[in-house]
């Protein structure tokens, strides 16, 4: 029974010394390059869950380029965009389409382009403004590590308590 346990013993050692060899040799060395990337871009996540029902307006003044629009809460089923934006650039995340009305809300902003600064402004339907403003901080990276990827990934992500 002794033999038979040293005998396993040295094939489990023989076996990761194998291992050990074949991966410090050049050919295992060399990483694959995958497919993988990052969501780049900038999101500001609108936390809080105080969205009554009614018009809304959005001015977002992103660096130098200016977005508004317009929306209304509660939304009019699932896949209907409740909002409109003056421009293809700027996306409002709606949330809730398929709970009470009650629950429906707006909770992000998304642009492709990073901004070095932000400027948000949201009109709720009594007429009360909540207001946020803020210096962006991106971060960079290589997903796949950079001797694959020919450039880096960037996005920044915030998130803001809103309040009316």
């Amino acid at each position: 029974m002794k033999n038979h346990i040293h005998i396993f013993c040295l094939k489990i050692l023989l076996c990761f010394s194998f291992i050990g060899i074949a991966m410090s040799s050049p050919a295992a060395m060399e990483r694959a390059c995958t497919q993988m990337w990052c969501a780049e871009g900038y999101t500001l996540r609108l936390e809080g869950q105080d969205w009554p029902a009614g018009r809304y307006t959005f001015n977002i003044i992103a660096d130098n380029t200016v977005y508004s629009c317009q929306g209304v809460l509660p939304f009019n089923g699932c896949g209907k965009p409740a909002i409109t934006c003056s421009d293809d650039g700027v996306q409002i995340g709606e949330s809730g389409c398929a709970l009470p009305s009650a629950e429906h809300k707006f909770d992000s902003i998304m642009l492709p382009k990073i901004p070095d600064n932000i400027s948000l402004s949201i009109g709720a339907p009594d007429g009360s403004i909540f207001s946020y403003e803020n210096t962006v901080q991106k971060r960079c990276g290589y997903p796949n590590g950079e001797q694959c990827d020919t450039r880096a990934c960037c996005s920044a992500m915030e998130s803001v308590q809103v309040r009316w």
